[in-house]
């Protein structure tokens, strides 16, 4: 609600801008923001939750996560919380 933190996606993964320190974050691993499609992302305090798709290719079947990010550490082995979803999401609200 700052606004200090901005989150971004782009076609595979997605970055946050500290507008306070003018320094993004990003992934440290780029194989991890590969495997991500962001379909949604909203703020809860502090931490990211981003609506995703996991490893989309064409011979998987696609795998709908919730993800709960710090927002200083976008790694998944630092996830605050990861959710299955039996399917797609259609909306996120905060």
């Amino acid at each position: 609600s700052s606004g200090r933190y901005v989150a971004v996606a782009g076609k595979r993964g997605l970055c946050v801008l500290d507008s306070w320190q003018e320094r993004w974050r990003m992934f440290g691993d780029v194989t991890q923001e590969e495997g991500l499609v962001v379909l949604g992302m909203l703020w809860l305090r502090d931490s990211l939750l981003a609506a995703v798709q996991r490893n989309p290719s064409e011979e998987d079947a696609p795998r709908y996560e919730l993800l709960l990010f710090p927002h200083d550490r976008l790694d998944t082995s630092h996830l605050l919380m990861l959710l299955p979803l039996p399917a797609r999401p259609l909306a996120m609200h905060g």
